[in-house]
């Protein structure tokens, strides 16, 4: 053999040799999580620059694996709406007085552009309670239909024991949603000394979904120039209020009113590199995605579960495990190309967290038809498997296949938690709605989901090798010839979020789905569960003596109470039934 020859097929050999073997290791996964859930990147919120740093390690990544860079450069650029700020056309005028924008009103984030005129009427704290054994409301004999409603921040002094019928009522959404029940066109906030001893004007620029009708804040000058005449104070009639001692009353002027709020629009990414299979562009295509994108600061509206707390919610569990797998799957499979007759098209998925923003982009612009898309896998939230070495596995219905596939696949002491539905709350739901069959992994929630706590010390990285060396054989399995048959699991979308009237206050955990009851994974303090005494790892199984046998049955239950009902829950503890009393 000539020794040229040789030489080549050796270097050739070695090469292929460190290729076969290379593996997903803790140190990789660490320097990837390391770096998008650090405080550099602040949390990743869409179409910052902390977002845009994050997109470019994953391109990078992917990249440095031989994978090749779609669309632009890697990138799918996408038009989203951050924020709103004000626009030109913002007025109040009460008779010949025109007010100042910024210093003696402002316009609510979430108002709704629109130019009114109407006569106003003043409703106290516009506070609205029909418990069964309590009743409370500021409209009492007051008819605001057609009118603009002035309202007081906060609430009343409460006595003892009733700080629970006033908790949910006094929230600037349930005081608008009260008045636009009663045929409100617009509404006037205003703070007392006594609530707001500065008088500030504050506009939080967050984007959020309207509130159907005009809402300004005010300073207390500019409705005591409306009470002009009267004998009345913004101050006295907060304290008239406070103590429960007066009724709402209708002035006998009109203002208008003209609110423009202008939403901001900036740019973020999907991240697409394609891994080429034996048969190229033109065969079957895999999808493994993982969304990359966070809360950000967090803040009021950003889906924290602490919103009075801004600071770097860093989401190493939420997502940068999951994109940290994705990138070291697309490593390890790069060097296994020669054993896949698919394609694989690896996304990192922009704003998740703002609605599947990203998934949703792509399906509706795909790089590739979408019936070529043989099955997509979602990763969302591996970081943190526990003790219990459990995983869920979403999807599993929506393909004929998916459930002998799964329990085919060694998962050395893992136990998959397998639900069959195919909609879910992450990014594979817009691919099911397409028609495609969806697989979505998961290691559950926690008590750091959408916090600041949700950090890098708490990442389970031998469980991410773990969740991952099973996602690694199904993609293989998947990638050969097997044929996937799709079949319906559930409804494609949801059509519109059902508004429950109550909550307990729990984290349902997403990994078992045994139909044995909704274990619970956490209770949140202070609210009905917990205070009712329902504790971590209890299974709830009967609500008012229904059974519930999974979330479904939880939320189908859920959506027939009513605040201030007691509901006996039965949980099963260690073993053992308790039957709990939970004030809603």
């Amino acid at each position: 053999m000539n020794r040229f020859f040789i030489v080549l097929l050796l270097i050739g050999l070695a090469a292929c040799q460190q290729a076969v073997d290379h593996a997903i290791t803790t140190e990789e996964l660490e320097k990837h999580i390391m770096y998008l859930a650090s405080d550099d990147l602040a949390g990743r919120y869409p179409g910052t620059e902390g977002d845009s740093l994050a997109g470019a390690y994953i391109r990078d990544a992917f990249e440095s694996y031989g994978l090749e860079l779609l669309a632009d450069n890697g990138y799918q650029y996408i038009d989203i709406v951050v924020e709103v700020e004000l626009g030109e056309n913002n007025m109040l005028m009460h008779g010949r007085q025109t007010y100042k924008i910024g210093e003696e009103f402002i316009p609510l984030s979430f108002t709704h552009n629109s130019k009114i005129e109407a006569q106003m009427v003043f409703a106290g704290y516009g506070i609205v309670v029909d418990h069964r054994d309590f009743k409370f409301d500021n409209y009492t004999g007051l008819d605001v239909s057609g009118k603009i409603v002035i309202l007081l921040e906060g609430g009343p002094t409460v006595k003892e024991g009733e700080e629970d019928y006033f908790s949910g009522s006094i929230s600037h959404r349930s005081k608008i949603l009260s008045a636009k029940d009663r045929g409100a066109i617009g509404v006037i906030l205003v703070a007392g000394e006594a609530f707001d001893p500065d008088d500030e004007l504050l506009f939080t620029n967050r984007k959020e979904p309207s509130a159907g009708l005009p809402v300004i804040r005010v300073k207390q000058q500019v409705v005591n120039d409306f009470l002009e005449g009267s004998g009345q104070t913004v101050n006295k009639l907060e304290s008239a209020f406070s103590s429960g001692s007066s009724n709402g009353f209708a002035l006998s002027s009109t203002v208008s009113i003209e609110t423009d709020v202008v939403s901001k629009i900036a740019h973020t990414h999907n991240v697409l590199g394609l891994l080429n299979g034996k048969n190229g562009k033109d065969g079957p295509l895999l999808v493994i995605g993982a969304h990359y994108d966070h809360l950000g600061m967090g803040g009021a509206g950003s889906g924290s579960r602490v919103p009075d707390t801004v600071a770097t919610h860093y989401g190493a569990d939420d997502n940068a495990s999951g994109v940290a797998a994705i990138i070291e799957m697309a490593g390890e499979l790069a060097s296994q190309s020669d054993l896949l007759d698919c394609s694989i098209l690896f996304i990192a998925f922009a704003g998740e967290e703002m609605g599947l923003l990203g998934s949703k982009y792509y399906v509706n612009n795909p790089l590739f038809p979408l019936e070529k898309v043989k099955t997509m896998i979602n990763l969302d939230m591996v970081g943190r498997l526990k003790e219990d070495n459990k995983i869920g596995a979403g999807g599993t219905g929506s393909a004929l296949q998916f459930d002998s596939l799964i329990s085919s696949v060694q998962t050395n002491g893992i136990q998959i938690s397998s639900s069959p539905e195919g909609y879910g709350p992450s990014d594979h739901a817009s691919f099911y709605g397409a028609d495609i069959p969806v697989l979505y992994f998961s290691t559950g929630a926690h008590i750091d989901y959408h916090t600041p706590d949700d950090n890098v010390e708490k990442i389970n990285y031998e469980g991410i090798i773990a969740v991952t060396s099973i996602i690694h054989d199904i993609v293989l399995d998947l990638a050969s010839d097997m044929e996937i048959t799709y079949q319906v699991a559930g409804p494609k979308q949801q059509a519109a979020r059902t508004k429950y009237k109550v909550t307990l206050g729990i984290m349902p955990d997403v990994t078992t789905n045994d139909n044995k009851g909704l274990r619970i994974e956490f209770t949140t303090p202070g609210r009905p569960a917990q205070l009712a005494g329902i504790l971590e790892g209890d299974r709830i199984v009967k609500m008012n003596s229904l059974p519930v046998a999974n979330i479904y049955d939880y939320m189908t239950r859920l959506q027939t109470l009513e605040e201030g009902q007691t509901v006996v829950v039965e949980v099963v503890r260690n073993e053992k039934t308790e039957i709990l009393l939970v004030q809603l």
